[in-house]
């Protein structure tokens, strides 16, 4: 089992090493999700892989963004440098990304980043056959999920265990995106998650505590609980978060999680020395499969430091808080910190405080009533000190082989066989006075300097010779040079191979391409309402928000009707799947089937590996949660058989233009309703309603930010939450460019819409769209355009 270290900089990845780290992950200076980190340069890259290979550290980088079309040229180059510098694998997120990377470097072997949302075992294997090697599954799954996965999957698998958590499934969130402009598919999150919202009702009664903001903004995620049970799984690799982290956070876990491991300590007190590095607070996140209130950070999301005690009385009088202690800290420069009654975090500062040592007690005048179950917590206003960890050097012994009259030969030799041996044009010469001994050869190539290696050991044939300080040295050179070479040529022979595309899916018959304006219902009466307004293609089910669940009378029904309109149709699959879902899903696709729509929308890869499963025959399009970027992504789905792809909800007009312009299949866009900004199993319904969670379909809850905006929420069948734009998105007036470019179908969400007001969407698209109409007015009177115009960071 691999630890997965972050590496921030060329100052952290040396850290990861000498901490014990088995792999480190890394981003170049481009294309890659954490931009704020330092990164690598090409220079910076060739030195962090020369040093991980010779310490049989394994280097992945992560190319984890959407790739647009203007930088393909740039990207390939990239990944041919990648691929000459042997980095072990690469991270990707963009499906067109991995097929560049097939087509420039076959050798390089491609992991599947969590931003692919994969959260069950058919996307896995979907993802196998496509060539990759590995998968990082989703942070969503339970211990239980993940151990039927590992036990079934044909890859390798990887998980994280510790540090900071996205609230929304990873590569499902526009949150950022939409609010800012700033995508966490291109690397640049805002994290709004991380801002205080209120969460409020229809009539806009708050729901949450007025000191519990932070309803979006998880803990870091702890895993000290579970590692002996992760260790008798299959996983393959456990990750740790914090490429953007310091470095003595990198050693701490590193270290403290090899500890763990190897039995020399227990999870308390790992636990313990993880709490002294950067965290929001500690959560099992979804290990044992439940989360509520106390996943979530709520009273503020940044550090609060290291907890050292937690209160236990208050004299009102005196204004006085004392707190029973763990400890107290060594150094005294620093503050406390401890939450508030109307949840703020309020600071104490050591002079201030007065500890009696007798009953391990700390007491202090407070200038905020303190919370009434409040812990104390300690942060030293001191930097923290740099790890200066040597990394181990690697044992060479040497054999000095000097015979007078013949030239020098040195053989140097690991601790693992690998062993290169340097014939020196120097010839041996007798020696006139004092013959060489051991003692000087072993001086002299003892001196390896700041190389890999350190001298364990020299054998020297006996004779009356003399081997000058100067050749010595030079040997010495020649010798870890090679060995240098040799050792690198080892990992790769080791560790490189091409692995094989082994796709077998049977091509689905192709439907005509059909300029429509498409109604995307989740429920009868809105399918009802659309073919009222003579909508032509009606895509049905998916996610439902009403409490209730799909039946196959359901998609019977609708195809029905959809027919007797004459409108085409399709049915939906859910957003997303987990391992624990997997036999539910299944018989919802095989009730699909049963109904003989036209076509599936699927919305993750484990639909397109069911379909191959269960209906290869079957057409299907391809839903936006795909986040089909780039012309490498349409050529993807297009060779797999898609009948139509709906575009990322990211692109600008000029990007869908440049698209269509190499592109002759159907394609849509999400151009009416509420966009779907975040989908989570966060159910803020469960966390602060009823605990079981039965009517949240009905209820018409919100988040309401800092400006007053307000962002519905809805729950699906499956407990998960979606959370959706403050305002709707209405295309209407750039329909004309984008029939012009090419476009063949306009989408209308009609999620959270009235029927009123799907009515009136419908009317007025279906003018637009298929009567060639003039744009007069619009569906909302407040809508967005989405990124039509004003794109992504």
């Amino acid at each position: 089992m691999e630890l997965l270290a972050p590496a921030g900089s060329l100052a952290h990845l040396k850290t990861a090493v000498a901490a014990g780290a088995d792999a480190v992950y890394l981003g170049g200076k481009a294309f890659s999700a954490r931009q704020s980190a330092a990164n690598f340069d090409h220079e910076e890259l060739r030195e962090a892989v020369t040093l991980c290979h010779l310490h049989d550290v394994a280097v992945y980088v992560t190319v984890n963004i959407l790739v647009a079309d203007a930088e393909t040229e740039p990207f390939k180059h990239f990944i041919r440098e990648l691929a000459e510098l042997s980095v072990d694998a690469v991270i990707v997120q963009d499906i067109g990304v991995a097929q560049i990377i097939r087509r420039e470097a076959p050798l390089l072997a491609i992991h599947g980043s969590t931003q692919m949302s994969v959260s069950d075992l058919a996307g896995v294997e979907f993802l196998a056959k496509e060539g990759f090697t590995r998968v990082v599954l989703a942070r969503e799954l339970s211990l239980t999920e993940i151990q039927e996965i590992t036990e079934q999957a044909s890859i390798e698998i990887e998980i994280f265990i510790h540090g900071a958590l996205c609230v929304s499934y990873s590569g499902q969130c526009l949150m950022s995106s939409f609010i800012g402009g700033r995508s966490g598919n291109r690397g640049a999150c805002a994290q709004p998650c991380r801002m205080p919202y209120d969460l409020v009702d229809a009539s806009g009664g708050r729901k949450n505590p007025a000191a519990e903001q932070y309803v979006l903004s998880p803990k870091d995620m702890i895993s000290t609980d579970v590692i002996a049970e992760l260790a008798q799984t299959k996983v393959a690799s456990l990750k740790i978060e914090g490429r953007m982290k310091q470095i003595p956070y990198v050693y701490t876990t590193v270290k403290t999680y090899w500890q763990l491991i190897d039995g020399e300590i227990n999870a308390q007190a790992a636990q313990t020395m993880l709490a002294k590095s950067f965290n929001r607070g500690f959560t099992k996140a979804y290990w044992y499969d439940s989360v509520g209130r106390d996943y979530l950070t709520r009273f503020a999301p940044n550090y609060h430091g290291e907890p050292i005690g937690i209160l236990t009385k208050i004299d009102k009088n005196k204004e006085l808080a004392v707190f029973a202690m763990s400890h107290i800290p060594a150094n005294a420069n620093g503050v406390y910190k401890y939450i508030a009654k109307d949840g703020g975090l309020c600071y104490v500062a050591g002079k201030d405080v007065t500890y009696q040592s007798g009953k391990k007690e700390l007491y202090f005048h407070y200038a905020e009533f303190p919370k009434e179950d409040t812990k104390l917590y300690w942060q030293s206003s001191e930097q923290p000190a740099n790890v200066t960890a040597d990394i181990i050097a690697i044992p060479t012994y040497w054999d000095v082989h000097a015979v007078v009259g013949e030239p020098l030969r040195v053989k140097v030799r690991t601790e693992e066989g690998i062993a290169v041996e340097i014939v020196s044009d120097f010839n041996v010469p007798m020696a006139r006075t004092q013959p060489t001994d051991l003692n000087l050869v072993k001086t002299q190539l003892s001196r390896l300097g700041n190389t890999a290696f350190v001298l364990e050991g020299v054998t020297l044939t006996e004779g009356h010779f003399m081997l000058p300080k100067s050749v010595l040295n030079h040997v010495r050179t020649q010798a870890q040079t090679a060995l240098t070479e040799a050792i690198l040529q080892t990992y790769k022979e080791r560790h490189f191979q091409a692995v094989p595309t082994v796709y077998d899916r049977v091509k689905p018959h192709v439907l005509p391409s059909l300029k429509s304006a498409v109604v995307r219902a989740r429920t009868l009466a809105q399918v009802e309402t659309a073919l009222a307004e003579k909508a032509n293609e009606i895509i049905f089910g998916g996610d439902i928000f009403t409490g209730e669940t799909y039946t196959a009378q359901d998609y019977a029904q609708v195809v029905m009707r959809s027919r007797q309109h004459h409108a085409r149709v399709g049915l939906a699959m859910p957003r997303l799947t987990r391992q624990k879902e997997a036999a539910e899903v299944d018989r919802m696709l095989q009730d699909m089937v049963a109904a003989q729509p036209d076509f599936i929308l699927i919305h993750a890869y484990s639909d397109a590996q069911r379909l191959a499963e269960f209906a290869p025959q079957m057409p299907f399009y391809v839903a936006p949660t795909l986040n089909v970027f780039n012309q490498e992504s349409l050529r993807f789905w297009q060779q797999h058989g898609a009948s139509a792809i709906f575009l990322s909800q990211e692109l600008t007009l000029a990007q869908i233009r440049g698209i269509l312009r190499q592109y002759d299949g159907s394609l849509g866009v999400y151009a009416c309703g509420r966009t779907e900004l975040m989908v989570t199993e966060n159910n803020l319904y469960s966390a602060y309603g009823d605990e079981k969670c039965t009517d949240h379909g009905v209820r018409n809850w919100s988040l309401r930010d800092r400006l007053g905006k307000e962002f519905p929420l809805q729950t699906d069948q499956f407990g998960r939450m979606h959370i959706f734009n403050s305002v709707p998105t209405d295309m209407a007036p750039a329909l004309a460019r984008l029939s012009q470019y090419g476009v063949h179908k306009v989408v209308i969400d009609a999620a959270l819409l009235s029927q009123n007001e799907l009515a009136q969407a419908v009317k007025i698209y279906t003018a637009l769209w298929l009567q060639d109409a003039e744009f007069t007015n619009e569906v909302f009177p407040q809508a967005t355009r989405g990124h039509l115009q004003r794109g992504i960071m």
